[in-house]
């Protein structure tokens, strides 16, 4: 009887030692990833461009002289090829596409030709990807033309082409 009383007491002693299932619980406050604000496009359009003839709500900006069509657009980054392919028509293996490293990001570069309404036409693209924007543009005259966008007037608006941070833009006033 001793030794049953003995076992039920340390049975009921050892009952509660029984191991327990350690739970852990991790708080994850979820913070959303904040969309880095568009850069601010600097470009050297030519004095007879004027203003511009029609801005969207995208914010894309179409300029138009005579023969020439340049267009200033902002897309979100990470569809470098997608971008080429709706702006040019073809695909970036389908042309022959420079990219170059620049302090904003990468630059993209093509030419290609495409019929339009009024006979053939020569496009030229300049797309800078700085990882969270892709800012393009591009100009298209008639195949005729093509030689005037090598002209220095193209060369430097090409070359005029950049993005910097919004507000970065020092005006002098006086």
């Amino acid at each position: 009887m001793k030794k049953l009383f003995v076992c039920a007491a340390l049975g009921l002693l050892l009952c509660g030692c029984a191991s327990q299932e350690a739970s852990e619980t991790v708080e994850d406050v979820y913070q959303p990833v904040l969309e880095k604000q568009a850069q601010q496009v600097l470009l050297q359009v030519p004095d007879q461009a004027g203003t511009p003839v029609l801005t969207n709500e995208q914010g894309d900006t179409l300029y138009m002289w005579e023969d020439y069509t340049l267009t200033v657009a902002t897309r979100k980054s990470g569809d470098v090829t997608g971008v080429i392919q709706e702006t040019t028509g073809f695909t970036p293996d389908q042309l022959q596409v420079v990219e170059t490293a620049r302090m904003e990001g990468t630059q993209y570069d093509c030419i290609w030709t495409a019929a339009g309404e009024g006979g053939s036409q020569v496009g030229r693209l300049r797309m800078i990807d700085d990882g969270h924007h892709l800012y393009v543009m591009t100009i298209m005259a008639p195949e005729a033309e093509a030689a005037a966008l090598q002209s220095d007037t193209w060369v430097e608006v090409f070359n005029s082409f950049r993005v910097i941070e919004p507000g970065s833009l020092v005006s002098s006033g006086s």
